[in-house]
């Protein structure tokens, strides 16, 4: 059949379901940024960047959280009860750029002690541990 006027109000701008008692009711009202600070906090931060670096990065897996984040942010726009479809892929995001970040700055700690102090630490990432093996690769052809 067809689609209930609530749902339609989801893609359809200013549709009303005709029932003041539904239309006042602040659920149903579009979500503020205040909203999404309320519930996401932090993650209101980080996720753009999570979100960019799994865009970039383009694998399946990276695909499916760009494409659930859009989803998700478009409904939880539409309708302020849905921000709680947020939680789940803002939490995803926020770890993937914390872990880029996490990442790039053991990499530098890695660098740091190799470079300039010449101590060798076991490598701290696979980028660590895979210049560490191009190193000793590039010894030996020497």
């Amino acid at each position: 059949g067809p689609l209930s006027t609530r749902v339609r109000g989801l893609f359809i701008k200013h549709t009303r379901t005709g029932n003041p008692l539904v239309d006042s009711v602040a659920e149903h009202q579009p979500a503020n940024s205040d909203a999404y600070w309320h519930y996401l906090h932090y993650a209101c931060y980080y996720a753009p960047f999570g979100f960019l670096f799994s865009f970039v990065r383009g694998t399946p897996g990276a695909l499916f959280v760009v494409i659930y984040s859009a989803v998700s942010y478009y409904f939880s726009s539409k309708m302020n009860r849905l921000i709680i479809l947020m939680g789940p892929i803002a939490s995803v995001a926020s770890g993937i750029a914390i872990g880029y970040a996490s990442e790039w700055c053991l990499d530098q700690v890695d660098m740091f002690f190799s470079d300039f102090l010449n101590i060798q630490l076991p490598p701290l990432t696979r980028r660590a541990a895979a210049a560490l093996k191009e190193k000793e690769e590039a010894a030996k052809s020497a």
